[in-house]
């Protein structure tokens, strides 16, 4: 698979029918290959939200759709494990009248 295939998703000069003209005869271990970049990228919502933006996301494979999604679920998994841990060092921390300022993070969104 072409690496750059990644990149001109998301390139702003390249129309939809451009995008799918490269995506459409992708195999199934090229699409293995796309999905992998983007986890390796950590871009994987932003390749998802791109493709539906675009109106491609019903055209793709249907294992491809249900990995990114899975992939997706995983993520929101993560994250969602992430937030409660912060929730309870906050009490803990609040307990103990410790205050805190935090900076980044999932608590922003």
């Amino acid at each position: 698979m072409n690496s750059s295939i990644l990149l001109d998703i998301f390139a702003h000069s390249n129309s939809t029918d451009q995008i799918w003209k490269q995506l459409a005869p992708l195999s199934e271990s090229d699409w293995k290959a796309l999905i992998a970049q983007a986890r390796l990228h950590k871009i994987t919502p932003l390749l998802w939200q791109k493709l539906k933006f675009l109106g491609l996301s019903e055209r793709l494979p249907e294992t491809v759709g249900q990995t990114i999604l899975a992939r997706l679920k995983g993520i929101a998994n993560h994250n969602l494990n992430h937030y409660r841990e912060l929730v309870r060092l906050l009490a803990e921390l609040e307990k103990k009248d410790i205050d805190v300022i935090l900076l980044k993070g999932l608590h922003l969104t």
